[in-house]
């Protein structure tokens, strides 16, 4: 990372909303970037990184200029305070440093921040990190939007479905009890083919809206026994087909930090496709464990 060469620029950068917050505890250095930026973008300027956490905090930039070496809190310090938090883990940041070197450069990189050399460079990367981020914001938004409806989808899916589900099953299992003796082998066939057909459908609809409740669920990691997540899984499937012969060995002392109801998730998905198709096998058996 080098100190920014201060040649006049022609530059053909229009102006913008975005907003950025540079942070440099050299006046001149400060000054020269604000008048640099501001015919571009709307530009807040403070002396070191303690006032620039703050800034943050109060508003949030749309890109960050910090110089690695401040009083108070220097550039890296505030660049790890940054991807700490949640709500600025993502904001784009550039270093501006007088220190030369290959381990400065890594230094920064590593820690999440971008470099630049020139006044030019430095209009040409801020465009190019704040377009960058505009495009990260309106993917986020979209994604946002998806899992809206998604979710509204599956809801309706439920209501509109679910009960005229509920009447082929219910009435065809009256069927069953009451007139199966009056149908042959292939009726009876054919009345268990629509029976199963809608317990399935039912299930299918248990997991649309299951995947629903995941995608909008928050994440808690907690430390997590995944020998008795196993193992609980196994008996409930083993209670819900207690005729398939599947037997379950889990590996003892098997742990992860995870979200446990997703981690459950997975469990019941996994292990019950795992138990679908080993019901053929002469001994059936599913085992649970780890391998290097």
């Amino acid at each position: 990372m080098a100190a920014v060469q201060t040649s006049p620029v022609a530059s053909t950068v229009t102006r913008s909303n975005a907003y950025v917050l540079v942070a440099d505890d050299n006046g001149d250095l400060r000054n020269f970037l604000v008048s640099l930026l501001a015919p571009h973008y709307e530009v807040q300027a403070v002396a070191d990184g303690r006032e620039a956490l703050a800034a943050v905090q109060q508003r949030k930039p749309d890109l960050l200029l910090n110089d690695v070496m401040m009083p108070n809190l220097d550039g890296l310090g505030l660049l790890r305070a940054l991807r700490e938090d949640p709500e600025t883990a993502t904001l784009p940041v550039i270093l501006l440093s007088a220190r030369t070197g290959q381990e400065a450069s890594l230094e920064g990189l590593c820690a999440g921040a971008d470099k630049l050399f020139t006044s030019q460079e430095l209009l040409a990367r801020a465009r190019t990190h704040l377009n960058m981020a505009q495009a990260r914001n309106e993917l986020n938004a979209e994604l946002m939007r998806a899992n809206e409806e998604l979710q509204a989808f599956s809801y309706s899916v439920s209501h509109d479905l679910r009960a005229p589900l509920l009447a082929v099953d219910g009435f065809s299992e009256i069927f069953q009890e009451h007139c199966a003796a009056q149908l042959d082998d292939k009726g009876r066939s054919y009345l268990d083919k629509i029976r199963s057909s809608a317990q399935r459908m039912g299930e299918l609809i248990d997991d649309l809206l299951q995947l629903s409740r995941v995608a909008n669920a928050d994440l808690e990691r907690n430390p997590v026994d995944l020998s008795s997540l196993a193992q609980a899984v196994g008996e409930e499937l083993q209670r819900r087909n207690p005729a398939s012969g599947v037997s379950l060995v889990s590996q003892e002392g098997l742990s992860a930090t995870a979200d446990s109801r997703m981690l459950r998730i997975l469990f019941e998905n996994l292990l019950g496709n795992a138990w679908k198709f080993t019901g053929k096998a002469a001994t059936p058996m599913i085992s649970v464990g780890t391998a290097r």
